[in-house]
């Protein structure tokens, strides 16, 4: 399939074009999400702010409208312009499979041990008030959310919470952002690096920087070594998905739990040792990729 002129534009162009993409979908999908709101609530927009924070059902409404326009879409509008085809532009085009699909499920669930560490390291930073008061509003906001005993409202997080997130935040910033930060640094590393930077912080949680960015590079080394993004979007989607199902089956859980009050011993052994399986795993996974792509 012949390559548009889209190809041919340097990495920092790329960038920027996917932002104003980002933005300018962000902002039609937004449009229409409020204007089609209108027929599934009843909104008064005297009094939107009040519903959008009290409401659980219109917040889930616009969590979703938000991850399809500002991550979903654009991947999909540049995969069409670059001229390459959208399977083999976006890495959608081959199905997870064997061992690897097995690490790709495994992996964050051994990995959770190693985030609280990382949890916790993040907590021994001091941020000013207004973010933490911001941070603290945002996860009483997400529990509120979260916290059912209504399988069918549990389903519906399942998809806003994990499905939509999982495939639009790894087609965006592994599929796109990624890609382009390696054409630009010529370096897999730094640009697998710096994409795990943005990732964390795009998400405006510095209280949980430090766990989101390591996901971030777990999530970015898994989609270089098997060029297939179904697996960051798998192993993204059982992060999320064990937090949703977690809070549940336990409403008394925390989105934010606080881990300082375990003893650091056992906080940095653990953490330790859940590192070292998370680097175990990956060298298995690049050398089982390997060997399927020489195939």
């Amino acid at each position: 399939m012949r390559q548009s002129t889209f190809e041919s534009w340097p990495p920092v162009g790329k960038l920027f074009f996917t932002a104003l993409a980002a933005f300018g979908t962000f902002l039609l999908v937004f449009v229409a999400g409020l204007l089609l709101s209108f027929l599934f609530y009843d909104i008064d927009l005297s009094t939107f702010q009040q519903q959008f924070t009290e409401n659980m059902s219109i917040l889930r409404y616009f969590q979703f409208v938000q991850s399809v326009g500002l991550f979903v879409v654009p991947p999909f509008l540049i995969a069409i312009i670059s001229g390459v085809g959208i399977g083999n532009y976006l890495q959608i085009n081959k199905a997870p499979k064997g061992k690897l699909l097995f690490i790709a499920l495994a992996i964050m669930p051994i990995a959770m041990l190693l985030i609280s560490f990382l949890g916790y390291v993040n907590s021994l930073v001091s941020f000013p008030d207004w973010i933490v008061a911001m941070e603290d509003a945002a996860n009483t906001m997400a529990e509120k959310m979260l916290r059912t005993d209504n399988v069918f409202t549990f389903l519906a997080n399942i998809v806003v919470i994990a499905v939509v997130p999982a495939v639009g935040e790894e087609l965006i910033f592994r599929g796109l952002l990624q890609k382009y930060f390696i054409q630009w640094t010529k370096n897999i590393h730094i640009g697998i690096l710096i994409t795990a930077i943005v990732f964390s912080t795009i998400h405006f949680q510095f209280l949980g920087f430090l766990p989101r960015m390591a996901m971030g590079l777990v999530f970015g080394y898994m989609l270089v070594y098997s060029k297939n993004i179904w697996y960051p979007i798998i192993a993204h989607f059982v992060n999320n998905a064990l937090a949703v199902t977690i809070i549940y089956f336990d409403p008394l859980q925390s989105v934010a739990p606080n881990v300082s009050d375990e003893p650091i011993g056992q906080i940095v052994g653990l953490g330790l040792v859940s590192l070292f399986a998370v680097i175990w795993l990956i060298i298995v996974f690049k050398r089982i990729s390997e060997k399927s792509l020489s195939e």
